[in-house]
Formats: C-alpha cells, structure tokens, sequence
C-alpha cells in the first residue's frame, strides 16, 4: 500500500530502514555537494559528490518519493552552501530555496522514471541531459532564475576547469561532472548484471580519464597587456571622494578609468552641474570615463509589477541604473542600462539589448553586476564586437568575504567563456581584473576605498564556447522534453494494454 504522498505506508523494519538509508545518502550528497563551493572549495569531490543522491532517486519505488528526496537534497544543498542568505532573506530563504529547488526536482522524477532496463550508455548519458536541462531552467528560465552554485563552477578554482569553460561553459562543465557522477552511480546500482557493471567501469575510467586529462592541460596563451586602466573600489556614492581616488592616477594618463554600479546615487543627467564636473574629471585625467548612476525612466516604461512597486516605494519614481560612458574630451559616449536588475528589489527598469560602445580605449561591451551571472551577455556582448568587458558591480559592505568570493567566481567563468578580460570594479569588493583565461590577475581586498592601476589587452578573436559551444545546454533540453514525451507516451501505452503489469509499489514491499 502506498500513501498519498508516495511514501511506503507499512512501517515494517525493511522499509524503515530503506527510507533511513535513502535520507542518509541524500544528506550525505547534499553536504559533499556544499563542500565544492567557497569557503571549502574541495573541488575533487565534484567526481562523487551526486553519486549518493543518484543512487537514492533510483532506489525509491514511486517517482514522488524521488521527487520528495530531490527536494530535499536541493534545500539541504542551498542552507549549506547560501548559508549567508539569511542575513537578507531571515525566514524567507526556506521558500525562496524550496522554489530554487524545483528544477532538481523535476529531475529527480524523471530520473526516477527512466526504464529499469534502459540501455546502459542511454542511462549514464540521461544524467547529465536531464542535469543541464535542469540547471538551466534554474539558472536563466525563470522569473526566479539564480546562477550560482552550477556544478560547473566548482572547477573554476583549476586551470584546466577555466580551460573547459573557454571550450564549452559552465553548461558543459557540468555536463562532464555529471557525466563521471552517473557512471559511478550506475557501477554502484544493483540494477547492473556483471557484464553491465564492466561496461559501466569502463565508461567511468573513459569520462574520468578525459576530465583529468582536460584539467590537467595549460591554459591559452596569455596576452602581452598594452592599456593602462584603473578601476575604483569606492561605496559612499559622493563625487568628492570619487574625485580624490581618480585624481591620484592622473600623471599616469591611463586609457580607461572604470567606477562601480551606483558610484554616484544621483540621477546623473538631471543636475548639470554634476555632468560638467564628471566631464572635467576626464579631460583631467585624459582617459575614458566610465561611471555608475541612475537615469529617469518614463513611467510607461516596460517592468514587472514586483520591480515596478519597489521603484515607487522607495524611490517615488521609475529609473534605470546605468553606466555612463565619457570621452576624455568631455563627451557623453553612450549609456548602459542593467539588463537583468535583481528580482524583487529596487535595482531599476530591465534594459534592452547588448550595445556595445565604440571608445579611444577600444570597443568596449558593459554589463552591470547581477548582468554577469548569465550566460547569455558576455557572449552576446562579445558578438556585438566587445573587445574588452567591463562589469561595475556593487557588493554591499553589510556582505562577507564568502558572498563576494561567491559572486567573484560567476565573472571568472564569464571571463573564459567569452575569451576577454574583465575588469570589475565593486563598491566594497572584490574589485578584480580577469585575463580571458579566466584567471585573476589584479585585487582589491573587500571593506576598503581604493584604486587599482592594472594593464590589459583587447582581443578579437571568438573563443570556442562563443562559436557553438553555448548549444548545449539548449540541445539538453530538447532531449530532456524528448524523454518526457517518451515517458509519458509509454505510460499511456502501458495502462491501455491489457497485458500490462500491476503498478509498481502497490501491495508491494520495496524502498522509500
């Protein structure tokens, strides 16, 4: 008998002590899974970490109780790993993490639902489908899309990981981690025959044996830095210390000076005043400008309700936060508006497009901080031309180190997805330079007002994942939506046919 929620229903000690084990290696997961992000970092245990949890959905008897454990093991996940989410969200962060968790839940039962008999390559290569499938809904599908913690970034801390990115991103790092997982898994299952359990093995050493040969290969050559920029760690919003810290590098005359997302609090193009004083800074300093602020936004402008209400309570107003770009002689050059400001809060009308803006410094492509999390604008910036990326980005100083570092890690797979330096100034840190390997190469340590005198390089070339490596995670969902229909269409085969089997789980002792 089962109950409604999916669960084995007579508490015999065999069941009992099947559901245990079954929350143990979900836990167990949860926890190994936590371990591959800051502050621990372990990167190794990405080959292992999801074996437990694989092994618990498939050991479940109903699709709901695997559903259940997949939801589990995400809000587990999410506690461990976000943990610092509860000084912004308090109590809410358990259904903000139960919603972030429904994608993994969705995997589970499909996972769950795959035939028992299925062939074993079609097994271990439905893992990482449906994982990526998944992860990308999770990330970039929804309203409450939310990119970190992807399995792929856990490589980032390697060069080989960073390698792989510039091949075929986040996405496809992740294939290959879940790729080894589900190998493992089903060497481990005991729904494999001997022969089956040998060429499981085998499949196992070829996909681990091709991701360390890939983590262990050199990155791309680095580039010989010809521009000279400054990026500027500076929170208080007032144009006098962001002035001062401008003016030190002066005699340096570098090409490009960037400050941070919402350098300035004012709308910039409202008081003259304000504009003639940035306009003079540049021409001081004889280097592109470029500077955080808000801009008005008519009050048709295209915004969600969530967004739209923030705005008007806590600014009376509609505004987009930009990033306006001022030529060394004094000219407005162009303006960015944040493409993806942050869901709920007051961070400013959505904007549109990828523009890229045409400076002595070269062509340069800007996203604003939450812009970077996505897979989608550093590639898009490169396509439009973008020869270098700049990122201002506000880290509030109320963060920890753990958040910053977090948020850091996003930006250097971008920067090795797209193949460009980054140069990416916060208000409170990280402020950080990114070589196009993905590697860091200049910091500002978090809590202090600072400037950072770096040299970079512009660079024209597409790197792999810009080309045609940003499919995949498209392609896993078409063979994720495939195995639905699939499944679907045989349980509707199944229940029609009068030789059918009794359902699974019914009258039936087995595992929870």
């Amino acid at each position: 008998m089962v109950s409604a929620a999916g669960w084995i229903a007579p508490a015999s000690p065999s069941v009992l002590r099947d559901l245990r084990r079954n929350l143990l290696l979900v836990l167990l997961s949860a926890v190994l899974a936590a371990g591959l992000f800051p502050p621990w970092e372990f990167w190794p245990l990405a080959f292992v970490a999801l074996v437990p949890l694989l092994l618990a959905l498939r050991r479940t008897v109903t699709w709901r109780a695997s559903g259940y454990l997949a939801l589990l093991w995400g809000v587990v996940f999410q506690m461990a790993a976000l943990y610092w989410m509860t000084t912004i969200f308090g109590a809410a962060c358990l259904p903000l993490f139960v919603l972030l968790a429904l994608p993994w839940v969705a995997f589970g039962v499909i996972y769950r639902l795959l035939p028992r008999r299925l062939a074993l390559p079609l097994l271990v290569l439905a893992v990482p489908v449906l994982w990526v499938a998944a992860e990308w809904v999770r990330c970039e599908g929804t309203y409450m899309r939310f990119s970190w913690l992807q399995m792929g970034l856990s490589l980032v801390p390697t060069r080989g990981g960073l390698f792989l990115d510039s091949l075929i991103g986040v996405y496809g790092a992740t294939f290959l981690v879940l790729l080894v997982n589900g190998a493992l898994a089903a060497l481990l299952s005991g729904e494999l025959s001997g022969r089956r359990k040998l060429a499981a093995m085998g499949a196992t050493t070829v996909a681990s044996g091709g991701m360390l040969l890939a983590l262990s290969l050199a990155s791309p050559g680095k580039d010989k830095p010809s521009s000279s920029v400054v990026l500027v760690q500076e929170d208080n919003g007032d144009l006098d210390d962001l002035r001062r810290l401008i003016l030190r590098y002066a005699d340096e005359h570098p090409a490009l000076i960037v400050c941070p997302e919402l350098a300035l609090h004012d709308y910039l193009l409202e008081p003259p005043a304000l504009c003639r004083q940035l306009a003079d800074l540049a021409r001081a300093t004889g280097s592109t400008l470029i500077v955080g602020a808000k801009e008005a936004a008519p009050d048709d402008a295209p915004c969600d309700s969530l967004r739209r209400r923030a705005m008007l309570s806590l600014e009376g107003r509609l505004y987009y936060n930009a990033a306006f770009l001022i030529s060394p002689q004094g000219e407005l050059l162009g303006v960015y508006h944040k493409h993806y400001p942050i869901q709920f809060f007051s961070d400013g009308v959505p904007g549109r497009g990828y523009p890229t803006f045409p400076t002595p410094a070269g062509r340069l492509g800007v996203a604003i901080c939450y812009d970077f999390d996505y897979a989608t604008t550093a590639r898009q910036l490169v396509r439009h031309g973008a020869q270098l990326l700049v990122v201002p980005t506000y880290d509030d100083r109320a963060w920890t180190g753990l958040q910053a570092l977090q948020h850091a890690r996003v930006v250097q797979a971008r920067a090795a997805e797209a193949g460009r330096w980054v140069l990416r100034p916060t208000s409170s840190g990280l402020t950080e330079v990114i070589a196009p390997t993905g590697e860091v190469t200049g910091s500002l340590s978090s809590g202090e007002p600072g400037a950072l005198l770096t040299r970079v390089a512009l660079r024209e070339d597409l790197t792999p994942y810009v080309r045609a490596g940003w499919l995949l995670p498209y392609l896993c969902l078409a063979l994720a939506a495939g195995m639905v229909v699939a499944l679907g269409a045989g349980r509707v085969v199944r229940r029609r046919s009068p030789l059918s089997p009794a359902p699974q789980g019914r009258g039936e002792r087995g595992r929870g």
